[in-house]
């Protein structure tokens, strides 16, 4: 099969017999119909701990002959999902080069740190080391509608950005040295993309963008890096990755991790995005997100 699109965007095009899919990552396939006409299984295995799950599903060509669909299909993975030989081709998900896409500014106007993993408990989780996010935080009075908000200016749970900016974010998981392997997240980011610009294992104790990428290239890609969405760390240890999106559109959109038990448990910020240029709230809707005895 081929691999051309990924969380909505297309790439180029990229052969696989495998593939590894995480929470909140989307991606189309193409599968050229030159076999046998037959039945053909399409195997999904769970491979992840958050929850095990296997099954399959039937692909047969239009009008096969009778003799074809009892035939078998050779399998690429076990229903633990690993792969059967070494000739199996796995997606090379450092390889999904955006398809006709500019890629991002040589640097950014900004660079915020974030220290993501569990903070007080097991079932808690925090983006930024030093709160959690609350599911609820601003249900009854929403960001958008107020700047000045306690909750907007809370520096430890969001990020305020300049319209027309670019901007850096560093999220780094297995930095307490208590917890030095954390399980893999999905970084999962609202509103437009964001190109990964940066990966690597152990701690990022560059205090810049420029300084980190003048000292190891080789772990930096400012031509043609992955953009979309979602963005895995790993269990491997320590590790990092560096995200780089430029603020075209005002308002206020989540980072968080795409698992949900993790996004419950507090794995959120908020990007202020364009204070600048903040969007004016219509008074029926500033009214309807009000609570209190003046609005029931």
């Amino acid at each position: 099969m081929w691999i051309y699109e990924v969380d909505g965007r297309w790439i180029e095009p990229q052969p696989a017999d495998a593939m590894i899919m995480f929470s909140g990552e989307r991606y189309s396939a193409m599968v050229k119909l030159d076999k046998r006409p037959g039945n053909y299984t399409m195997r999904i295995a769970g491979s992840g701990l958050d929850q095990v799950i296997s099954g399959y599903a039937e692909m047969n060509y239009l009008n096969s002959p009778i003799e074809g669909l009892g035939r078998e299909s050779a399998p690429y993975i076990d229903y633990g999902g690993q792969k059967l030989s070494e000739s199996v081709r796995e997606l090379d998900v450092t390889k999904l080069t955006p398809f006709n896409h500019a890629p991002p500014a040589k640097e950014a106007d900004a660079l915020y740190f974030l220290n993501a993993g569990r903070l007080g408990s097991a079932w808690q989780w925090t983006m930024g080391a030093k709160k959690l996010y609350a599911s609820d935080r601003s249900a009854y009075n929403p960001l958008i509608f107020d700047l000045n908000s306690l909750d907007a200016q809370d520096p430890d749970l969001t990020i305020r950005t300049k319209n027309g900016s670019w901007v850096d974010i560093v999220v780094q998981v297995g930095s307490n040295p208590i917890q030095p392997v954390q399980t893999p997240h999905s970084i999962h980011k609202h509103s437009n993309k964001m190109y990964r610009i940066g990966k690597g294992l152990g701690i990022f104790n560059w205090t810049s963008m420029p300084e980190a990428i003048a000292d190891k290239p080789e772990l930096f890609n400012l031509e043609n890096p992955p953009y979309r969405d979602t963005f895995m760390t790993t269990d491997e240890g320590p590790m990092w990755i560096a995200i780089r999106y430029q603020v075209i559109v005002p308002g206020p959109f989540m980072l968080h991790c795409h698992i949900e038990t993790h996004l419950e448990g507090g794995m959120a910020i908020v990007l202020l995005d364009g204070v600048d240029e903040w969007p004016e709230v219509p008074e029926p809707y500033r009214r309807q997100g009000k609570v209190g005895p003046a609005y029931g």
